[in-house]
């Protein structure tokens, strides 16, 4: 980044600060967006989809896709962890495989 700029993640936030006294304001911002849009789109954080059970958007490494590929929202709390949860008595008994509820 410029001199003197930092990012900074805390709490669900993005905090920015860019300060140099050698150059305008606009072209430092300029600089340290298309420095975060470059990492962004590096670590795949642009990437989102729909969960194709309760229609919210995620990103990509937030769930997971059926082999038909649709998209689940992940975790526990989430509507791949409900899926589970509703299947596991038939996979106990059965094949041990989840089925695509759509």
């Amino acid at each position: 980044f410029a001199p003197h700029a930092f990012v900074e993640f805390s709490n669900n936030e993005i905090i920015i600060c860019a300060s140099n006294q050698s150059r305008s304001g606009d072209q430092i911002i300029y600089q340290v967006f298309e420095k975060l849009s470059f990492w962004i789109k590096q670590e795949g954080h642009d990437k989102f989809v729909d969960c194709d059970c309760c229609f919210d958007s995620f990103n990509l490494d937030e769930g997971l896709a059926c082999r038909k590929g649709h998209f689940y929202c992940g975790g526990n709390e989430g509507c791949i962890g409900a899926m589970v949860k509703e299947q596991l008595e038939r996979m106990q008994h059965q094949d041990n495989a989840i089925s695509c509820s759509i």
